[in-house]
């Protein structure tokens, strides 16, 4: 028999309940090794939370990625970590969802965070794609 999870669904973007998952908002940008350039249609998304999680997992526009990139996420305190970072490749910025030819890029994303009692909050909210990363 698997693990419950006891699964919360957080509100919308500016709700109290927003503000208390998140200590800054979220940050999506284009992320590639050249500068000035869509061709590796790649993007990294970061999360900053105000309590450590065991892993956080989302979704851009409907396409699903890890955030759990070593070299960008924070480091691990007691068991988990406050910042969580990924990047989704290939993303749809030339011909995709997040096609850059029409600004503002403003995606749908949902985050599943794990916490370490297996509880799960899952936000919905809209990250606006910044023209660079890091």
């Amino acid at each position: 028999m698997g693990e419950a999870i006891d699964e919360r669904a957080v509100g919308a973007p500016g709700a109290s309940s927003h503000e208390a998952v998140f200590s800054q908002e979220p940050y999506m940008g284009v992320s590639c090794p050249a500068p000035n350039t869509i061709a590796c249609d790649r993007v990294g998304l970061s999360v900053w939370l105000r309590e450590p999680a065991r892993r956080v997992d989302a979704t851009i526009a409907g396409r699903p990625l890890a955030l759990d990139d070593p070299q960008w996420s924070g480091p691990l305190e007691s068991g988990g970590r406050r910042i969580f970072a990924g990047f989704l490749q290939p993303a749809g910025l030339i011909d995709g969802p997040l096609r850059v030819d029409r600004p503002p890029v403003i995606p749908d994303v949902r985050l599943r965070i794990r916490r370490h009692d297996g509880s799960v909050d899952t936000i919905e909210t809209r990250v606006g794609l910044a023209p660079g990363w890091g």
